[in-house]
């Protein structure tokens, strides 16, 4: 029975080792496919072509394009402001009543 238990729950230290070495190897095994992939994306095949792989490019190509795609993202999160249409309301009834108010200071003062 003791030696069927041992069996069933193997040493912590043993079990820790087994799985830090798959690790490695998953990570190894993981890290040349990117390789791989990324290698497949540049290589031209016999007729001169580039095989489309999947996967594209994690940033802009070129250093030119990079403020306009941040340009392009802010302005996205930009126009999230008034998702609703009570939201566009609100605010064009806050900045009438603005404007109200700035006329009768206005018309207020002396001349």
């Amino acid at each position: 029975y003791v030696k069927h238990c041992r069996l069933q729950y193997p040493n912590r230290d043993r079990v820790l080792e087994a799985v830090n070495l798959y690790m490695t190897e998953f990570a190894a095994r993981e890290a040349a496919q990117v390789r791989l992939q990324a290698h497949k994306r540049q290589v031209p095949d016999e007729d001169g072509f580039i095989t489309v792989t999947r996967g594209g490019r994690t940033g802009p190509a070129r250093q030119d394009a990079a403020p306009e795609l941040a340009l392009t993202q802010k302005n996205k999160q930009k126009g999230l402001e008034d998702f609703y249409r009570f939201q566009t309301r609100e605010k064009k009834k806050a900045k009438a009543m603005e404007l109200m108010r700035k006329f009768e200071s206005d018309k207020e003062k002396p001349e």
